[in-house]
């Protein structure tokens, strides 16, 4: 992602069509930890947080046997005002980025989740909307991206950092 699609994305994704405040957050507070892990982010409990110490202990769940690592990450004021701004939601439930729909099949009929399939639902119709505005423009429509590739921006842009 460039520079302008970072910023596009930050500014557009409260107004676009079926993308609710909480996800819109979601979403914003993957830029503002810089690309943590999205799985990791939405599954964190509001327990995970530290609001005294401004960080979250995410668990790191990596490699064939599932070894567990803890992964302590230090939180901005920009991330820390979503947390309050969804707090006002979602301070109910146990995750900070749940919308409190219960799931409708599977493992989690009628259990609360966090919006892990909404995250994904949520890039789809970002990207369709920038589609159909392309396409209004008689523009090409951008390249779709999805929440991974906000870790691979992070990483990309660490890297130009370090090695001009």
């Amino acid at each position: 992602m460039s520079h302008e699609e970072v910023r596009l994305l930050w500014h557009n994704i409260g107004d676009t069509h079926r993308v609710g405040f909480v996800l819109a957050c979601a979403i914003r507070f993957m830029l503002a930890t810089a690309g943590q892990r999205p799985k990791q982010l939405l599954r964190a409990t509001w327990e995970d947080y530290d609001f005294q110490r401004n960080c979250v202990t995410l668990i790191d769940r990596k490699g064939r046997q599932g070894t567990e690592k803890i992964h302590v990450v230090p939180l901005t004021g920009r991330a820390m005002a979503i947390l309050r701004a969804v707090r006002a939601i979602s301070g109910s439930y146990p995750w900070p980025f749940c919308s409190g729909v219960k799931g409708r099949s599977g493992a989690s009929k009628g259990e609360l989740m966090p919006l892990l399939e909404s995250l994904k639902n949520g890039f789809i119709r970002y990207n369709k909307a920038l589609a159909e505005q392309a396409t209004s423009k008689d523009k090409p429509a951008p390249e779709p991206f999805t929440a991974r590739d906000i870790r691979r921006t992070v990483k990309n842009l660490m890297v130009t950092i370090q090695h001009p």
